[in-house]
Parts: C-alpha cells; sequence; structure tokens
C-alpha cells in the first residue's frame, strides 16, 4: 500500500506544476509532504532539478515520477538524493525505462539509506543483473519494506539471487514479480520468506513493549526522553539507549547490571 494513499483525499493537491513544486521543495514547505509528478512529461533536466532540491528537503516523505521516461543516465542524480536524504519514504519510478545500469546506482545508495520504505518498480527493463544488484542491496539494507519488481525482465535466476537475499534479509514485507518470467514454486518460496519476516516483525513489537513495561517497572526515574524514545525505538537494534538503560540501573540499584531481555 502507497503511502501516499493517506492523502489520496487531497491528491490534486500534490499535483503540482514543476514551476510550483521546486521552490516549494527548496524552501522546505511544511505543507507538501508529497508530490504527484507521474505522467507529466517533464524532462530528463527537471528530474534531475527535483532529485538535487530532494537532497536537502526534510519534509517530503512521497515523490511520484512514474511514466516520465526516466533512463540510467538520470537516475544518478536519484541514487545521489538517496544517499544523503532522511525523510523520503515511498520513491515511486514506475512504467519508465530505468535498467540494469540504473538499478546498479540505486541498490549501491540504498546499501546505507535508513529512510526509503517502499520503492515502486515495475515496468521498466531490469533484468535477472538488475535482480542481482537489488538482491545485494536487501542483505545489508535493514529498512525497506516493499519493493515492485512487477512487469520487467527478470526469470527464475533473477529470482533465485533475490530468495538468496532474502534468506538474510528480515525488513522487507512484500515483493512483486509479477508479469515476469518468473515460476509459482519461486514465487511460493519469496511468499516463505516475506512471511517469516512479518513474524520477525510482530515478535520484535512485542519484545519493545515488554523492555518498556519491564522499565516502567525497574526504573522509577527513568527520564521523559528516555521513555519517550523506547515507546517508538527498537531497543535491543540501539547500542547507545541500552547503555544509558543501564547506566540508569547502575545509578538507582548499585553496580550489578540487569538483563534487559
Amino acid at each position: 500500500t502507497h503511502p501516499s494513499q493517506m492523502y489520496e483525499d487531497d491528491e490534486d493537491e500534490w499535483e503540482l506544476p514543476l514551476e510550483e513544486a521546486l521552490p516549494r521543495l527548496h524552501a522546505n514547505d511544511p505543507t507538501l509532504p508529497v508530490l504527484y509528478l507521474d505522467n507529466s512529461g517533464i524532462s530528463a533536466e527537471d528530474v534531475a532539478k527535483v532529485a538535487v532540491a530532494l537532497e536537502s528537503n526534510t519534509v517530503l516523505e512521497c515523490v511520484n515520477l512514474r511514466g516520465n521516461g526516466i533512463a540510467d543516465e538520470v537516475v544518478r542524480q536519484i541514487a545521489n538524493l538517496l544517499l544523503v536524504n532522511t525523510t523520503l519514504r515511498d520513491l515511486d519510478l514506475q512504467d519508465n525505462r530505468i535498467g540494469d545500469e540504473g538499478i546498479r546506482q540505486l541498490s549501491d545508495a540504498l546499501r546505507g539509506n535508513m529512510a526509503l520504505k517502499q520503492l515502486y518498480l515495475g515496468n521498466n527493463d531490469i533484468t535477472d543483473v538488475g535482480a542481482g544488484f537489488l538482491a545485494d542491496m536487501l542483505q545489508v539494507n535493514t529498512v525497506l519494506e516493499v519493493l515492485d519488481l512487477a512487469e520487467n525482465k527478470v526469470s527464475d535466476q533473477g529470482a533465485a539471487l533475490l530468495l538468496a537475499g532474502l534468506c538474510v534479509n528480515t525488513a522487507l514485507k512484500s515483493l512483486s514479480l509479477e508479469w515476469n518470467s518468473v515460476k509459482k514454486e519461486a514465487c511460493a518460496r519469496i511468499e516463505e520468506l516475506l512471511e517469516r519476516n512479518m513474524r520477525v516483525k510482530r515478535d520484535a513489537i512485542q519484545r519493545r513493549k515488554l523492555v518498556f513495561v519491564w522499565c516502567v517497572q525497574m526504573l522509577s526515574n527513568v527520564p521523559v526522553e528516555i521513555m519517550e524514545r523506547l515507546a517508538t525505538e527498537s531497543v535491543w537494534d540501539h547500542q547507545v539507549l541500552h547503555g544509558e538503560l543501564h547506566a540508569l540501573l547502575r545509578e538507582t540499584e548499585g553496580d550489578e547490571e540487569r538483563p534487559l531481555t
């Protein structure tokens, strides 16, 4: 499900001409969390301008660039923004002309990106080579939850590479390979791994709740800011917060530490 669907009742508000959108992006306009530029006929140069504006933008969460003829040479600028942008959650690049080289650039950028959760690449020119780049990325990316590769040129070989990436990845929840040359058996195995990831996510949420309750019970003087972070973060993945909690334990109960799990 697109995050932008939460704004779908105001879709007309987010469909802006480029000459209006660019100044608002550069100004970090807080009233512009979504931008639809799909099928707008903007040029490669215009797409690059949008990407440059997003490098410093901290408001926009969803951008739709589908159907604008974007090719590999333009993707480099989009990859650059993914290296530095920390707020973009949803990127729609469907119905373009992105090939394996563009996917390599996007995959390299997403290795360290800690923000993007949904990436739509349906109906491009991605082959098994591009699927391999994405598979390598999935082995290190811990944030991306939705990857759409429908209507590309991926075969069983590419699906096998993606499966190898998913054996390591526990974050991805949805991977679409519809209208590719992939056998049902491979798709079924992918679905099994995605379901495993969903269980991991549910278990993580439950564990976070248990840690939160434990802290309420054990630490009567936990600062408000730490309690707020406990309510929103996966504590076991954040060593700094883990250390802060143990420091509080030492202050309140002496030098003996108690495990957080």
